[in-house]
């Protein structure tokens, strides 16, 4: 199990090159030295974003450094999916330049169609078909921009834009996923529209990079939930899901308070609305409880997760992508609980079944993974947990 791909091992070789010793690292960190060590040797996985991004700033290091990311693709569609990086650079560098990239653009009509295509593929996180067809999509409608259909052109480009965002940021590009949030931004201000501005000020937020890059998240969702005019419709919608932000933002940062009032906040917003369709959000009751979830992880109380999945219908959120979510995280919830390591795999494998790029790509989920595959028996779940690790590139 000692592989290149573990964070724990990845952890000592950069505490070692930058020359620091286990207990100045722990110490920089917030932790404890044996909890660092345990770490290090494989016997306790990271599973928190706090715990990720403190031995990320300890050691001077992007978060990605530690976990390995971009991941090596392991099926041809993934192998699309992150061939279309450099590619989506190069549009977007185009773009900056502020000339028309495509001499002969397909017509609206058919990019209509086929931005529904995206947005589709965005909700099933299905990124090798992203792949394939964002960075072409993003050259012709930012080219028909400039033309007498702009204002419909705008908003494709700017739902594509959007969807490229998750496409960098859940394959682990992250300085890519910022430039994508910057295009968004520029483009929501040319729509001119609150909605629009306020859903690439939460792009945004998820988007920052480098040091404090939490706090600044944190700050640029409240600044932007507290300048909007609430009125029925996509505005409310978004207020919701930045106040979700918020929430991660602080948990994240280690502000639970703060992350309990902006999940109450989002939670009574979602009740006044029901469930939401735009920009892909999804924002509504259920998504909320999704989120819950997802927090209730990041704020170290792995143990109610289970009691918190009960109540949320997920399936009925037309999203497999953020399904997957939902049982990826309800695996790592599970795995915490001795005894429950069977029903942990199967939660897992539930959203690799429904979204397996994303299952796959995630660095929480492949901590897992890891830590599930050590305590496993071949008679609790064992084979099925072994599969798994395969297919998501782990050493078995």
């Amino acid at each position: 199990m000692d592989d290149e791909r573990m964070i724990g091992r990845r952890l000592r070789e950069i505490r070692s090159w930058r020359g620091l010793s286990l207990t100045v690292t722990a110490e920089l960190a917030g932790l404890s030295a044996g909890y660092l060590s345990r770490i290090e040797r494989g016997l306790r996985p990271v599973q928190r974003r706090s715990t990720l991004e403190a031995l990320a700033s300890a050691l001077q290091v992007s978060p990605s450094e530690i976990t390995g990311q971009p991941y090596a693709p392991s099926t041809e569609s993934e192998a699309v999916a992150h061939s279309a990086a450099p590619a989506l650079r190069a549009v977007l560098r185009d773009i900056e330049l502020g000339e028309p990239l495509t001499a002969a653009p397909r017509a609206l009509g058919q990019l209509r169609g086929e931005v529904a295509a995206v947005n589709a593929a965005c909700a099933a996180s299905d990124y090798g078909t992203l792949g394939d067809t964002v960075p072409d999509l993003l050259s012709d409608l930012h080219t028909l921009t400039a033309g007498q259909d702009s204002s419909e052109a705008r908003r494709l480009l700017a739902d594509t834009l959007h969807a490229a965002f998750y496409l960098a940021k859940d394959l682990g590009h992250g300085d890519l996923a910022w430039m994508v949030a910057g295009h968004l931004h520029a483009t929501a201000q040319a729509i001119g529209e609150p909605e629009w501005t306020a859903l690439a000020d939460f792009v945004r937020a998820h988007a920052t990079v480098g040091l404090h890059a939490r706090e600044r998240g944190l700050a640029l969702a409240e600044r932007s939930a507290d300048a909007l005019t609430l009125e029925d419709g996509p505005v409310v919608q978004v207020y919701g899901m930045l106040h979700l932000s918020a929430a991660l933002q602080s948990a994240v940062t280690g502000a639970a308070d703060s992350a309990r009032a902006h999940l109450a906040e989002a939670a009574d917003t979602a009740h006044r609305t029901g469930d939401g369709t735009f920009g892909g959000l999804h924002f509504g009751p259920r998504n909320v409880g999704v989120w819950r979830v997802a927090l209730t992880l990041e704020l170290g109380e792995p143990g109610r997760v289970v009691e918190l999945a009960r109540d949320v219908d997920v399936g009925a959120i037309p999203s497999t992508g953020r399904q997957a979510t939902f049982y990826g995280d309800v695996g790592r919830g599970l795995a915490t609980i001795r005894g429950r390591e069977t029903q942990a795999v199967e939660a897992l494998c539930r959203a690799e079944v429904l979204a397996p790029e994303r299952t796959r790509h995630s660095p929480y989920v492949r901590e897992t993974v890891t830590d599930l595959l050590r305590r496993a028996r071949r008679d609790a779940g064992g084979r099925e947990l072994r599969g798994m690790a395969y297919r998501i590139g782990l050493a078995v």
